[in-house]
């Protein structure tokens, strides 16, 4: 079996607070652990899953190993020194890298094949010319892709030279799966939510929310291209239509400060601390709706991971949530905003067979990595 090479600096097995590219790299190597001898190497987060680990062993100084799942984990105390050491020691096929597209230049020995992954255009400024330096560069979606390609900047150039394909990221639904009861109160499905009412009233419970309320949530960095000024606008119309939003998220000085001046009489909780996809969890399954009105957005993780709770998306069509999102699945904000949004949210709540139908839609779509690993594959194995 050929061997792949995942490369990310952001801590996989650190603890429960993951980020967005920690859940991509870890779901993806999950998947595909069947087509390839996979390894991962990332920070040393000393957190949750690696104490977890029965087989965690030092292997040099300052590196230690593992193995969940089917995967091999290299955790690099200082990173990212030792990354050169682990290629040079497992001898990869292909290496697939979310971290500085610049790390491949230190690496004693290069891999046959060399993958780079594109989370956030941001990060690649400056970083550009480095891209060259792969076999081929994806990004999390196709619709982000074509964003990229149209910026008429330094990186969509490159992009235009290079082999650069955009693939939209999964989920994996053996980890998210209220019909399995993992970290919910209660196990449901598409086909009986009596469960997700037990989720509702445990979440009402635990933060105070009055159980007649349709509960809105939203987690996300508190920054102006997650949509966050649209929300503020809206709380208000969200309360008097009978609704709470529940919002966590820390970020940006001017929206915590205004986030802090709300209060339960206006509608709103804010809990000030980092989401992650697995602390997501109980909320999304005890929440009515998820907002994601974005206004850029590469992929939109949460969303999905929002429908297979049954936690209708509130979503703009932006970025890679296009890719995702459409009106079966999800309530579409369009020129009126999210106040505008809110009226067709109420709408909906007020008529419950129609509730149930969406809820069931979301949860029977498969935003699954069996679906969309094929296309990764490909990459990998070079017929693209």
């Amino acid at each position: 079996m050929k061997k792949l090479m995942f490369v990310t600096d952001e801590s996989i097995l650190g603890g429960y607070a993951r980020s967005g590219v920690a859940e991509v790299v870890d779901s993806l190597a999950n998947s595909v652990a069947a087509d390839y001898a996979v390894t991962v190497v990332c920070p040393d987060g000393n957190g949750v899953w690696a104490r977890m680990a029965a087989n965690l062993r030092q292997v040099s100084d300052g590196i230690r190993f593992c193995r969940l799942f089917g995967v091999d984990y290299y955790l690099l105390r200082r990173w990212p020194d030792g990354l050169s050491m682990v290629v040079e020691n497992t001898k990869p096929d292909v290496l697939h890298n979310f971290a500085a597209p610049e790390l491949l230049t230190t690496l004693t020995t290069r891999p046959p094949r060399c993958i780079y992954t594109i989370d956030q255009a941001d990060f690649m400024q400056g970083r550009e010319d480095a891209l060259r330096l792969y076999d081929a560069v994806t990004t999390v979606s196709k619709a982000y892709a074509i964003e990229l390609l149209g910026r008429g900047d330094q990186l969509s150039q490159v992009l235009g030279e290079v082999n650069f394909r955009g693939i939209t990221n999964g989920i994996l639904k053996s980890v998210f799966a209220p019909e399995k009861g993992l970290m919910t109160s209660a196990k449901y499905s598409a086909d009986d939510f009596s469960g997700k009412a037990v989720c509702k009233e445990r979440l009402c419970r635990t933060y105070g929310i009055p159980a007649d309320k349709c509960i809105y949530l939203m987690m996300c960095r508190l920054v102006r291209d997650k949509g966050i000024d649209d929300v503020l606008e809206a709380v208000h119309t969200i309360r008097d239509s009978g609704g709470f939003l529940l919002l966590v998220g820390k970020g940006e000085k001017q929206y915590e400060e205004q986030l802090a001046k709300l209060t339960r009489d206006d509608g709103v909780l804010w809990v000030n601390r980092w989401p992650s996809a697995v602390q997501a969890v109980p909320l999304l399954a005890g929440a009515d709706f998820y907002l994601s009105p974005s206004v850029a957005e590469p992929c939109g993780l949460m969303p999905m991971t929002a429908c297979r709770y049954g936690c209708i998306p509130i979503t703009t069509l932006n970025g890679g949530l296009k890719d995702n999102m459409d009106d079966e699945i999800a309530v579409i904000v369009r020129e009126d905003g999210v106040t505008g949004a809110v009226a067709k949210v109420a709408a909906l709540y007020a008529h419950p067979d129609a509730l149930i139908a969406k809820r069931a839609a979301c949860m029977e779509r498969d935003f699954s990595w069996a679906t969309r690993k094929a296309e990764y594959l490909e990459v990998y194995r070079g017929a693209v």
